[in-house]
């Protein structure tokens, strides 16, 4: 990329000459492990040194090939994507990986539920929940985990954390299609 389309994007709101003083500032500043250049300049034109490895492409790939061989919850699945900044070009990537992540989550437990891979599963609902706590898919996700499992109490206890989040958070409750997944657990006689 050029470096005043780089400056640019970084630095929007700046004027082209703040920009590119910006953007020298920030290539001043960063890290170089063992020595290493992580970014290399060739005239007016920017790039990542051609040995650098980003985690966001490694688990965008994980995210793209987890429709059935991802068997664990991989380590950068676990966090947002740039998490402390708030320029406008990182929101919208950030809502694209976060949603991204979350449906893989969901799809990975709910193979390794299929699998009877009990653990795992509610790992990774746990690892969604924590990205989304609000989202009743992984609730649900970690709901069905309990009642596959046999755990019936614990299926429960998911339900009421969840419908007493959602009411001190939102004032609503959860949705007719999971009140009616834990109904049965609720309307069973005594013996």
């Amino acid at each position: 990329m050029s470096r005043p389309t780089l400056a640019g994007t970084l630095w929007p709101e700046s004027p082209g000459a703040r920009a590119a003083a910006n953007l020298r500032a920030a290539i001043s500043r960063l890290p170089r492990p063992q020595g290493r250049h992580l970014v290399r300049s060739a005239g007016a034109r920017m790039e990542l040194a051609g040995d650098l490895h980003v985690d966001l492409h490694h688990a965008e790939h994980l995210i793209e090939k987890s429709s059935g061989t991802t068997t664990s919850t991989p380590e950068s699945w676990r966090s947002d994507l740039l998490p402390f900044w708030d320029e406008d070009w990182v929101l919208l990537e950030r809502e694209r990986y976060r949603q991204a992540r979350l449906h893989a989550l969901e799809r990975l437990g709910e193979q390794l539920r299929s699998q009877r891979r009990f653990g795992e599963a509610m790992q990774a609902a746990l690892a969604a929940l924590s990205g989304e706590p609000l989202r009743e898919s992984a609730h649900r996700l970690a709901i069905e985990v309990h009642l596959t499992e046999g755990n019936a109490a614990e299926a429960l206890r998911q339900y009421d954390l969840y419908r007493r989040l959602l009411r001190s958070e939102l004032g609503i409750a959860p949705s007719t299609a999971l009140r009616q997944l834990v109904r049965p657990l609720l309307e069973r006689p005594e013996d």
